[in-house]
């Protein structure tokens, strides 16, 4: 019997030896591999919904957002299908649109919203945050990786950005739920279909 139990000891060990775990220069070779990639995606479209929470005030709206390198068109639509608010802009300015006609023009898709809301989202860097990416024109705090090399946590601008699911396409995998969250805000996004042509 004392025999027994130390073969299944061994072997218990042993199957534990022959599942090793994930090689980290594996996972990194990985990321490295797809930043290339998603780095000469300059073009892509989004439709999805974003659910924003304030304090005790809350809203949420369908989206969406069409990327052409520098310049952006986002879409912002109510629970019948209506816009309520289109945002453009490129380097030189944002311009937005409301649902009446009325416009309101800023350096900045962040100074607008903020002007115009009360709070302000992040479009800069969520135009690569979306992408699984962080914005390489700023600083990064922290990042942590997934066994296939994708982002699942980025710390960036003040912004903590939770990667909860992937959705294949084509070339790779892209994001389908993200959570954003800073000191003010809480922001869910999830897509629903990407468009993502060849680079």
């Amino acid at each position: 019997m004392k025999h027994l139990l130390i073969i299944c000891l061994l072997l218990s060990v042993a199957g534990c030896v022959t599942t090793p775990p994930i090689s980290t220069e594996a996972t990194e070779l990985a990321w490295q591999a797809r930043q290339a990639l998603l780095q000469q995606q300059q073009v892509w479209t989004l439709q999805g919904r974003i659910a924003v929470s304030l304090d005790d005030e809350g809203w949420q709206a369908g989206l969406h957002w069409r990327q052409r390198g520098d310049a952006f068109v986002i879409e912002l639509i109510d629970p019948l299908g209506r816009k309520v608010a289109r945002f453009e802009g490129d380097p030189t300015g944002v311009v937005m649109t409301t649902s009446k006609g009325q416009t309101a023009y800023a350096a900045t898709a962040e100074e607008l919203m903020q002007r115009q809301t009360g709070f302000s989202l992040p479009l800069t860097g969520l135009r690569y945050w979306v992408l699984g990416l962080p914005d390489p024109a700023a600083t990064q705090d922290g990042i942590a990786l997934d066994g296939a090399g994708r982002l699942s946590q980025l710390s960036q601008s003040g912004w903590d950005v939770a990667y909860q699911q992937y959705q294949a396409m084509p070339l790779t995998e892209l994001p389908r739920k993200i959570n954003l969250t800073n000191q003010q805000l809480n922001a869910r996004l999830i897509v629903k279909d990407w468009f993502v042509p060849s680079p």
